[in-house]
C-alpha cells in the first residue's frame, strides 16, 4: 500500500489521531529548535563557524539519540507513557527558556550546548514514549502501517518547522536575541503537545503491569549485555552486518556533506550570515521534499525491484550526484577559520 492510503487507514482511530497530533506538534517544535541551534553555532554574526563549532553543533543534535537511545526503553516500560508525554514538554519548555536566557545574557558556548543537550535528552524520552505507545492506539493488523507513516510524517514536519524557524529568525533578527526568541517559540509550541496528550486517558498508553519485570538496574545490565550479544551476532551474520555498516556509512557521509554545505554557504557563496541561512533553508526544503518523494516512490519501486538491488542503486545515485555537484566548484576564497 502507499503512504497516503496507509495514513488514511490509521487515521480512522480517534486515539491514534491524538497520538499522531502529539508527534506532529512536537516535531514541528524540533525543527524550530534545531534551526535555533544551527543558527547559534553556524550563522551568528557574533561568532565564526569553524570546523570545531560545526562538529560541536552536530554532536549536540545527535549525541543524546546515540547515547541514551538503547537505555530509554528501560524507563518508559516502568513509567506512565501518557505522563511522559505530558510532563516532558513542561521540562523541555523550562530548559528552553533557560537556554534562551543564557543566550540573551551572553553565556559561553559550553553553557548553551549543555542546556541544549538537556533539551534533546528529554526529547529522546518523549519520542521513545510516542513509539512505545503506538501499539495501544491502533489494531495489531494496522501496526505496521502506523509504524511506517508516523516517523516519516514527523520527519517531514520537522523540516517544515525548520522553515518556520527561518521565517521567525528573519523577523526576530540574526543576533543572539533572535536565537533566544526561537528557543522560546520552540518551547511554547512543544507545550501544545502536552495539551493534546492530556486528552488521552492516563492508562491508555501503558505500560501494562508485569510482576516479573526486573529491577531497573538489572534491566540496564540486560541492555548492555544485549549490545554485546548484538555485536557478536553481527560478526557472524554478514548480511546483517553489511546492512548496518551501509546505514552507518551513509549517515557518516551525510553528516560530512551537511558540514560541507554549511561551510560553503557560510563562507563561499556569501559572506552575509542571513543570506547563508536562507540558502541553507532552501537546502533543507529540498531534503524535506526528497524525503517525502522517497516515501511515495519506495513502496512502488520495491514492489518491482528487490530491496537488495534498490538500496545500492540509491546509494550509488547519491554518490554520482554529489560527485557531479562537487565537480562544478573551483578554488576561490581562502579557507574559513579552523580548516
Amino acid at each position: 500500500m502507499s503512504y497516503v492510503s496507509d495514513l488514511r487507514v490509521v487515521l480512522r482511530g480517534r486515539n491514534f489521531r491524538r497520538l499522531f497530533a502529539t508527534r506532529l506538534v512536537s516535531q514541528f517544535s524540533d525543527g524550530i529548535f534545531q534551526l535555533a541551534v544551527g543558527g547559534y553555532a553556524f550563522f551568528s554574526p557574533e561568532r565564526q563557524a569553524s570546523a570545531t563549532a560545526i562538529a560541536a553543533g552536530l554532536a549536540v543534535l545527535l549525541l543524546p539519540y546515540s547515547v541514551l537511545g538503547p537505555f530509554v526503553g528501560v524507563f518508559i516500560d516502568r513509567w506512565s507513557r501518557r505522563q511522559i508525554l505530558v510532563i516532558a514538554p513542561v521540562v523541555r519548555g523550562v530548559l528552553l527558556v533557560l537556554a534562551a536566557v543564557l543566550v540573551a545574557a551572553g553565556a559561553s558556548d559550553a553553557v548553551f550546548y549543555a542546556a541544549a543537550l538537556g533539551v534533546l535528552a528529554v526529547n529522546r524520552f518523549f519520542l521513545s514514549a510516542l513509539s512505545a505507545a503506538l501499539p495501544h492506539v491502533v489494531p495489531s493488523d494496522h501496526l505496521m502501517m502506523a509504524n511506517a507513516v508516523t516517523p516519516t510524517s514527523g520527519t517531514v514536519v520537522t523540516f517544515v518547522g525548520a522553515g518556520a524557524g527561518v521565517a521567525l529568525r528573519m523577523i526576530a533578527g540574526g543576533e543572539d536575541t533572535g536565537v533566544a526568541v526561537l528557543l522560546v517559540c520552540s518551547g511554547l509550541v512543544f507545550g501544545l503537545s502536552a495539551l493534546i496528550a492530556r486528552t488521552m486517558e492516563r492508562s491508555l498508553l501503558g505500560p501494562a503491569y508485569d510482576p516479573d519485570r526486573p529491577q531497573a538496574r538489572e534491566a540496564v545490565r540486560h541492555v548492555l549485555a544485549g549490545l554485546v550479544d548484538g555485536a557478536r551476532h553481527l560478526k557472524h551474520r554478514r548480511s546483517a552486518g553489511a546492512a548496518l555498516s551501509g546505514v552507518a556509512t551513509h549517515r557518516l557521509m551525510f553528516g560530512i556533506s551537511t558540514a560541507a554545505v554549511v561551510m560553503l554557504y557560510r563562507y563561499h557563496f556569501t559572506t552575509d550570515a542571513d543570506d547563508a541561512l536562507k540558502g541553507i533553508a532552501l537546502v533543507l526544503g529540498a531534503v524535506g521534499a526528497g524525503s517525502f518523494a522517497a516515501v511515495v516512490v519506495t513502496p512502488w519501486a520495491t514492489e518491482r525491484i528487490r530491496i537488495e538491488i534498490w538500496v545500492p542503486i540509491m546509494l550509488v545515485t547519491c554518490g554520482v550526484l554529489e560527485f557531479a555537484l562537487c565537480a562544478t566548484f573551483r578554488e576561490g576564497r581562502s579557507s574559513p577559520p579552523g580548516w
